[in-house]
């Protein structure tokens, strides 16, 4: 019995799978994998500068180092709860993303439309994906995420003051959790016996995507489209059927938005709680 069926919703032109992976038999380290973990090694060292350059004052008052950073119960709270929240956050972007590959009116355009073209063909063969190394799977989208990455690259100054490290933690949480997203989509089209026991518990848990949520969306390519934990996946099909039609290209823009949301929410914090005396000001643009 086939798991998924195959027949593709709309005709697209010929292309190379989306999945560059799948025509490479041995794991290799992709050059955007080199460029993210370049960002990741500048987040490192750009907030152990700002750390140490920034005073007491203006660090807000939500920023660990004023809420008991010393206290191992508060660092546990305050890094599970950005997981948490990292899952939620990559899960909508996974949702989001699929949208707006899956759109056939974004075939034709300059660096999206190979990437669009390719995903869709994925309709056509969906085991294909599950065949070569996952290392190898895993890595195909990391050119999105270094563009994403480029936001935590803003001095404290121009992005969250005291905080900035935080919304780089937040990023960098939410690129590795983005693999595990790739590898959450790989495995909801591996059969369930040949799937290691422990994702199986995963899947039946609801903590990863399991196979008929995701079967689901291959019926009429209009549902389920987030492909990680599958959280989002029912308000997301409320807004594919009521609000936004997933065929709209201002997904795009929301995509996009989304993906800055991390640093809009970490600036605006800072704008609130940045103080109002001079001294403090020349010190806080000063970090």
């Amino acid at each position: 019995m086939q798991l998924f069926p195959t027949i593709p919703s709309h005709p697209i032109r010929r292309s190379n799978s989306f999945y560059n992976s799948d025509f490479k038999k041995q794991p290799s380290l992709e050059p955007t994998t080199a460029i993210v973990l370049l960002e990741l090694g500048c987040f490192l060292l750009l907030s152990r500068h700002e750390t140490r350059a920034a005073a007491r004052p203006t660090c807000p008052r939500r920023c660990p180092s004023r809420r008991g950073r010393g206290s191992l119960w508060w660092r546990v709270v305050w890094h599970g709860g950005m997981l948490l929240l990292a899952v939620a956050y990559v899960d909508v972007l996974s949702g989001m993303l699929h949208v707006v590959l899956d759109n056939p009116a974004f075939t034709t355009w300059p660096l999206l439309g190979p990437g669009a073209v390719g995903f869709q063909r994925h309709h056509h063969h969906p085991a294909g994906i599950t065949v070569y190394p996952l290392i190898n799977f895993v890595q195909e989208h990391l050119g999105g995420m270094a563009a994403m990455l480029l936001f935590g690259l803003f001095p404290a100054k121009w992005s969250a003051g005291a905080a900035t490290p935080a919304v780089r933690l937040f990023y960098a949480q939410a690129v590795a959790l983005s693999c595990v997203m790739m590898a959450s989509h790989r495995w909801s089209h591996t059969m369930p016996d040949h799937l290691p026991r422990a994702i199986s518990v995963l899947q039946s848990s609801g903590l990863l995507l399991d196979h008929h949520a995701h079967s689901l969306h291959h019926v009429d390519y209009n549902m389920n489209f987030a492909i990680f934990t599958g959280w989002i996946n029912p308000s997301l099909n409320f807004v594919t059927a009521y609000v936004l039609h997933e065929r709209s290209q201002l997904w795009l823009l929301l995509l996009v938005g989304w993906a800055a949301l991390p640093f809009a929410i970490g600036n605006r914090i800072a704008r609130a709680e940045r103080p109002n005396g001079t001294a403090h000001k020349a010190q806080a643009l000063s970090i």
